[in-house]
């Protein structure tokens, strides 16, 4: 802050005074604005696939992931399954990637993307599902408009639905 700084240019009725306070007010704005360049985020969520014994077992199939992308972001997500023991077990191949959402001219979100990606599984990575109970998920995001900064604003968010679609094979006695 800066107190007079033309000097005394009022005859010396410019100062503050201990019965009459100074007051000011002030409009700040503090999101986070960045490039980003393969910047990455970690999480590990709980998985849990039951398998029905001599009843019947997965073949084979396709996992695919719906993100609802709500940053102005492209992002590439990363799977690795692990055990109870957190022992690694495998990565997953995800094709595809996930698509930024749109932005207005202010470089704003203006409502989310939805991109489909799938996970191809054969009999091997369908018996690392079985053991696995916990998947780490690793995104990369990347700004699409590079070089200029996006803001990061509070509300943005990315939703993550993961759908199996199995052949199946049943044992009937």
């Amino acid at each position: 802050m800066n107190i007079n700084p033309l000097g005394n240019i009022s005859g010396g009725n410019d100062f503050v005074y201990k019965k009459h306070p100074l007051q000011t007010n002030l409009n700040v704005e503090f999101p986070l604005s960045l490039i980003a360049n393969n910047l990455t985020l970690q999480d590990t969520v709980d998985f849990s696939l039951m398998k029905d014994g001599e009843s019947g077992s997965i073949i084979d199939g396709t996992l695919f992931l719906y993100a609802n992308n709500g940053y102005p972001f492209d992002a590439n997500i990363q799977m690795a399954l692990y055990d109870e023991n957190m022992n690694f077990l495998q990565n997953l191949t995800v094709n595809n990637q996930i698509q930024s959402a749109p932005v207005n001219s202010f470089l704003r979100v203006i409502e989310k993307k939805e991109s489909v990606l799938s996970v191809p599984l054969n009999s091997g990575t369908i018996e690392n599902l079985y053991l696995t109970k916990n998947i780490l998920l690793s995104i990369a995001f990347t700004t699409t408009a590079q070089p200029q900064f996006i803001k990061i604003y509070e509300g943005y968010e990315i939703d993550i639905k993961m759908v199996g679609d199995f052949s199946y094979n049943l044992n009937f006695k």
